[in-house]
């Protein structure tokens, strides 16, 4: 599965109609602003290193941003984990 199409299920699973309008409206902006390096990729070829340039994509943003990104980066993965998506997490690797 390609990882634009997981996070839209992602997304309307987990998201629409459980977490707030406005933190909703903060994860489609993090998604279009910063996850685009991955995007088209497949999630089992998702690798620690296109992680780390999705988050480098935040170097202008206050350290609140940069976590948010990665903490939805991380979750977003493990529950592709947990769905049978892929074997492992690569944002597991990231310090």
């Amino acid at each position: 599965m390609i990882f634009k199409d997981w996070f839209k299920d992602y997304f309307n699973a987990y998201c629409v109609d459980v977490i707030t309008y406005v933190k909703q409206q903060d994860y489609m902006y993090i998604y279009k602003k910063h996850y685009y390096p991955i995007a088209d990729m497949e999630l089992a070829e998702i690798k620690p290193i296109d992680i780390q340039r999705c988050i480098k994509t935040t170097k202008g943003y206050c350290s609140q941003r940069q976590r948010d990104t990665f903490f939805l980066l991380r979750r977003v993965l493990q529950e592709a984990l947990y769905n049978g998506y892929i074997d492992k997490n690569p944002a597991e690797y990231i310090k």
